[in-house]
């Protein structure tokens, strides 16, 4: 163990000016060097850095290309790679030994690997950035129209998109005939067959209609019962309430607007 100790500290220093060092500051950097080798094997790379920053401290900037090696693996370690590019240049520049150099080709394509994936990635984040901005300034956009249709009225025939009821696909290509659908079966479960008895029909047939707004913003407003009975209207208002107040509002040209729907169906006494 003695003898390994002393073949590292005999090519360690054999890398710098060793006469402007005394022999404590030598002990101290061998000290450090064999700390700094044992993190990078534990993969603590940040403390093995560490090391090495007190070690370019103790040696005066001297660089020392084993030390460098070492610092460059660790970069590597942390997938700082930009910084571990920089000192392999460096240490190209140190002219090292031939097991360095050894070792250098087993991370070189490491650290130019890294540097690609990290300029995708940053190209990534940028353009994500840039794609949160647009959607951004298209959100403000929609507002601005959406607020200058406020006082106008469509007809449901005239939006290109239907106002979406929950449980209606988003990608539905009809929400405008599931929309229909979701209303229709509203208006059959909820309404009070009893209220029949009250209503005369000669031919056993009652219409029922019903309108409601569903405004740019998605509110439910405007409802009323629209026949000729007031007790029809009452319960068709009461069973308009149970509409979730809150929809997705109909669209023309992506533009949220103000929608006016109405529904014509027809129950049969027993």
């Amino acid at each position: 163990m003695n003898r390994i100790i002393c073949l590292i500290s005999f090519l360690f220093f054999a890398q710098i000016a060793i006469g402007q060092i005394d022999e404590q500051t030598q002990n101290k950097i061998k000290v450090k060097y064999l700390s700094a080798k044992a993190d990078y094997k534990t993969a603590n790379y940040w403390d093995a850095l560490e090391d090495i920053k007190e070690i370019e401290a103790l040696t005066d900037g001297q660089k020392v290309a084993s030390v460098q090696n070492l610092k460059v693996k660790c970069y590597i370690g942390i997938e700082q790679y930009d910084k571990a590019k920089k000192g392999l240049n460096a240490l190209y520049a140190m002219n090292p030994s031939s097991k360095i150099l050894k070792d250098i080709a087993s991370y070189e394509g490491k650290i130019d690997s890294g540097i690609k994936a990290e300029i995708k990635r940053k190209e990534e984040v940028r353009l994500e950035v840039i794609e949160k901005e647009l959607e951004l300034e298209r959100k403000k956009e929609i507002k601005k129209a959406s607020e200058l249709n406020k006082d106008k009225y469509y007809s449901f025939n005239e939006i290109d998109k239907g106002p979406i009821f929950p449980g209606c696909v988003i990608t539905n290509n009809d929400l405008k005939k599931c929309f229909h659908n979701k209303v229709t079966k509203l208006i059959n479960k909820k309404f009070d067959i009893d209220i029949l008895n009250q209503i005369q029909s000669s031919s056993g047939q009652i219409k029922l209609g019903l309108t409601f707004t569903i405004d740019y913003l998605g509110n439910i407003i405007n409802i009323k019962g629209n026949t000729e009975n007031e007790i029809l209207n009452k319960e068709l208002v009461r069973i308009g309430n149970f509409i979730p107040k809150r929809l997705v509002p109909g669209e023309i040209n992506g533009i949220p607007v103000n929608v006016n729907y109405s529904l014509l169906t027809t129950i049969y006494k027993n």
